[in-house]
């Protein structure tokens, strides 16, 4: 599966939250998270510096330096609010899949950890889930477009973390891609599109170098933000609801395309705050504001 073409889209992915499954406790303030939120933004090449303008003013509103990276998790609330709401008229779509964890611990999938780094199972798994959304997702955009599909639509960048290997990643969508094209994939529920996606367009970046990967860290983060856990006592909707409006839609629905809440059948498994806040989000997505079947 050589390279070949140009990308046409460009996926920036990064996280919330951690991919341990440790139990987590609001009197150990380095436990693991409750959720892990994995997520970032589509956005066609070539509005690439469009991408760069948005950020750039939205820094610029934000009072912050020309050249300074910006990162969620080191800015005052008013300085997330400022740059969430300039976010929200980019040129791009973001998906998000975030995961209750407690549900997940004692579950094995030993066809995923056979081709996973152990500790990265859960992060490849939801990766995998957010690479389904997004080649339909680009698939549909550019049949709507008359565009002919390439393996080399899709290129995938995400935030480099220590324990990310492109290999690994590379192993794994491969083998995907070799059950895809034999008919054997375990899990058919959904499908990556590898008509648009090529397992050998991944690779990694700091932040702090691509744009795109601080537009993503500030949509993982405000959602994360949202959830309720021992470590964040009192969630703040505030910044999601400013972004929602780039979130994908697909066939007027924007849950289980840009939006995927796990354990699946979460409305069955979970209970109190956590159902609740996965239903105010649902809520939240259903207007028919948000839901205007666009792809733009």
């Amino acid at each position: 599966m050589p390279k070949s073409k140009k990308a046409r889209y460009v996926f920036y992915v990064d996280e919330a939250g951690d991919d341990g499954l440790k139990p987590c406790s609001s009197s150990m303030p380095n436990s693991n998270s409750e959720w892990f939120v994995l997520g970032g933004i589509v956005t066609k090449a070539s509005n690439e510096a469009d991408l760069v303008r948005t950020i750039n003013r939205a820094k610029d509103k934000a009072g912050l330096p020309f050249g300074r990276d910006i990162h969620f998790a080191k800015l005052n609330n008013k300085k997330r609010a400022v740059i969430c709401q300039e976010l929200a008229l980019g040129k791009f779509r973001w998906f998000a899949v975030f995961s209750h964890k407690e549900n997940m611990r004692g579950y094995r999938n030993e066809r995923a950890e056979s081709v996973s780094v152990k500790k990265n199972t859960l992060y490849n798994w939801m990766l995998r889930l957010l690479l389904e959304r997004v080649t339909k997702y680009c698939k549909n955009y550019s049949t709507l477009c008359a565009l002919p599909c390439n393996p080399s639509d899709v290129d995938v960048i995400l935030s480099d973390r220590g324990g990310l290997r492109t290999s690994e990643f590379g192993n794994y969508f491969s083998r995907l891609w070799l059950q895809f094209q034999s008919g054997s994939t375990f899990l058919k529920k959904g499908l990556i599109d590898f008509s648009v996606f090529n397992p050998t367009n991944i690779s990694t970046a700091p932040n702090s170098d691509i744009y795109g990967l601080q537009a993503a860290d500030f949509v993982v983060s405000s959602l994360y933000k949202s959830l309720p856990q021992p470590r964040q006592p009192n969630p703040n909707r505030e910044y999601i609801e400013y972004i929602m409006p780039r979130c994908a839609v697909l066939n007027n629905a924007i849950f289980d395309t840009g939006i995927t809440a796990l354990p699946f059948g979460w409305d069955r498994i979970l209970t109190g705050n956590n159902l609740q806040v996965i239903r105010d989000l649902e809520k939240m997505a259903a207007s028919p504001r948000l839901c205007f079947p666009t792809t733009k």
